[in-house]
C-alpha cells in the first residue's frame, strides 16, 4: 500500500487581510505540529504560483502548477 501525502493548498481572494491569511496558515502549522505531520505534509500558498516559472514554452500555464491554470 502506498501513502501518499499531498500538499495542502492555500487559495484566497483580493482583499483579504494578510494577518488573517498568516492567522490561518499559522493554525493550520500548529495543527500539523500537534499530531506529529508537519515534516510530511507541505503548505502551499496558491497566489505564489504565478509567474514566469509556470508558464509552458508556448506562454499557457502549467497544468496542476498554476492557480491560473484553474
Amino acid at each position: 500500500m502506498i501513502n501518499i501525502i499531498r500538499p495542502i493548498y492555500i487559495m484566497n481572494e483580493y482583499g483579504i487581510d494578510p494577518m488573517e491569511k498568516k492567522a490561518v496558515i499559522d493554525g493550520i502549522k500548529t495543527i500539523f505540529r500537534l499530531i506529529g505531520v508537519e515534516i510530511k505534509i507541505k503548505i502551499l500558498d496558491y497566489c505564489k504560483l504565478k509567474g514566469k516559472s509556470y508558464k509552458s514554452p508556448n506562454s499557457s500555464f502549467k497544468e496542476y502548477k498554476s492557480v491560473a491554470w484553474y
